[in-house]
């Protein structure tokens, strides 16, 4: 059974007793020390709920006592929000809720004899990793190497690499040593100027950090590491906790049922009661599918076990140089797309074809799942008063293409129709790419008309894309997927009145479409429809 805090959508039951309370308070939180108190009073929050304190330590109630008034502080401070981490490092943030030069407080612990560092705001060294780039570079980090004020240093980290010395924010109140281990007391304001620094924001419930520590006092490649997430609380207040679901593992993989599958409309599968969403009924994917394990059943011997399998891939990339921008002259010749996407599926990144009823007519044997989204979700760096919006160039949705048989994306604040895609299978010519067994799903793009592409349309961060998904489910299957991976132009506030460019999506389009179905009669039928027969038809 997992456990969570009261309120959240994963809550499904309450706690029974005091050992339950007691047990299932630690798997909510750390903490640097858990207080155990049972009483019996009506005057205060019944059942289970758990108190955190501004020096990383917790009190769990346990409340017998059947009626009660709303849950109402045991002490009046609620001006701050505290939380603790343990892991590589021990540490220990407070937030005021009012901004001040020392609002937050961050409490480290480490060992003496080594450095030691926090990131802020990520859960791995990019802060944003899109597809296997990483733009935007690590966290905001602090860093211990030894005594001292100059022996705490700021950085903003690179991806896996040590970054750079970035100005100060932080003062150190505190640098000691007791039994081997450091303790730094550090406070700095809530916001600071806009760039490497990270901005603690008290009302955000849950925090990714990644910690390390090294081999010595130098700071260089760390002897250890891991990621870690803190749960903001109101410092000494009651916060009640309950039941959240069944955990399990496979594998030896730890298999969370709380999450998993998004409630509708986000998605369709918890409403579906899809087997991907449970434990108890999973039947097989990618949870199944781990680096080292054999995919063979138990009585089939693996070939080749002691063997180093080799194979070849070639590619075939055709791109357009890009020309700068003269002023006065000429305008770029490209412009910078920016990874997007979004699963259908909700979450689970798969879901099962659930065979169709026995007797049912062929034709009829279709799966339907639905998913609904905000463009802002897709932009998470984006979502400021600073961006008006985006526009689609490519997108590419991902189904398995034997038994896919559709996939659209639509603005379901319009209901117009943004994008429809069917799967195309070889008929076996003697063409290239169409040989029988051959399969193919093609991008949607847009672009230039001069180019025989449909305009971009501006969709605003708050726009609603709803994607439905169709598949043949006449024999069952597991591990299917459907979501999109897409390319887009951030459009910056007042930007909307210049023209698009889209020489960089013919640039990506054309190897794309190259690879996968017959790219010069593709783009010659795009020239020759209209844009209502593209958005219908996708190529």
């Amino acid at each position: 059974m997992t456990y969570v805090l009261q309120g959240s959508d994963a809550c499904v039951g309450t706690i029974q007793n005091s050992s339950e309370c007691f047990e299932g308070a630690r798997t909510v939180i750390q903490s640097e020390k858990f207080t155990n108190n049972a009483i019996s009073d009506p005057s205060t929050q019944p059942g289970c709920s758990i108190e955190q304190h501004s020096d990383g330590s917790t009190d769990v109630w346990w409340n017998s006592a059947s009626t009660s008034a709303e849950s109402a502080p045991i002490r009046a401070s609620t001006a701050s929000v505290s939380a603790f981490v343990q892991g590589q490092v021990n540490f220990t943030v407070s937030l005021d809720t009012i901004e001040s030069d020392d609002a937050v407080t961050i409490t480290i612990v480490g060992p003496a004899d080594r450095w030691f560092g926090v990131g802020f705001g990520a859960s791995s060294m990019c802060v944003h990793m899109q597809a296997d780039q990483c733009e935007n570079g690590g966290p905001w980090a602090v860093i211990v190497s030894g005594d001292g004020q100059d022996a705490v240093t700021e950085r903003k980290l690179d991806f896996h690499g040590p970054g750079t010395v970035v100005a100060k924010t932080v003062t150190v109140r505190s640098n000691t040593v007791t039994d081997g281990n450091r303790t730094v007391v550090l406070t700095r304001p809530l916001k600071v100027a806009k760039g490497a620094h990270f901005t603690f924001d008290p009302s955000v419930s849950t925090l990714p950090v990644i910690t390390a520590r090294g081999c010595s006092l130098e700071f260089a490649q760390h002897c250890g590491h891991g990621t870690a997430q803190l749960i903001f609380l109101a410092t000494d207040r009651r916060t009640p906790i309950c039941r959240g679901g069944i955990e399990g593992s496979i594998g030896g993989n730890r298999f969370i049922n709380n999450g998993r599958c998004a409630p509708f409309p986000r998605g369709d599968l918890l409403t579906q009661e899809n087997p991907t969403c449970f434990i108890e009924t999973y039947q097989g994917g990618l949870k199944c599918c781990r680096d080292g394990q054999s995919l063979l059943d138990k009585d089939q011997e693996i070939p080749w076990r002691d063997q180093v399998l080799e194979y070849k891939l070639k590619f075939r990339f055709y791109f357009e140089e890009y020309k700068p921008a003269v002023e006065g002259k000429a305008t770029a010749t490209h412009q910078h797309l920016v990874r997007l996407g979004a699963q259908t599926e909700a979450n689970s990144g798969e879901y099962d074809i659930t065979q169709c009823s026995k007797g049912t007519p062929p034709a009829q044997c279709v799966q339907v799942i639905t998913g609904r989204w905000r463009v802002r979700d897709m932009t998470p760096n984006q979502a400021d008063q600073s961006t008006e919006g985006i526009k689609l160039i490519y997108a590419g949705p991902h189904c398995h293409a034997p038994t896919c048989l559709s996939m659209d994306l639509f603005n379901a604040d319009t209901g117009e129709l943004l994008c429809h895609v069917e799967p195309i299978r070889g008929k076996g010519s003697d063409s290239p790419y169409d040989e029988h067994g051959f399969l193919a799903i093609p991008p949607c793009l847009w672009g230039s008309t001069a180019e025989g592409l449909v305009e971009p349309q501006l969709l605003s961060l708050d726009t609603t894309l709803l994607s439905i998904k169709r598949n043949n489910n006449t024999l069952p299957h597991t591990g299917e997927m459907a979501l999109w991976q897409m390319r887009g132009i951030i459009i910056s506030s007042g930007e909307n009145t210049q023209r698009d460019k889209a020489d960089l999506v013919d640039a990506i389009a054309i190897s794309n479409v190259e690879r996968l179905a017959k790219p010069s009669k593709r783009r010659a039928q795009l020239r020759n429809t209209s844009p209502s027969d593209r958005l219908r038809d996708t190529f």
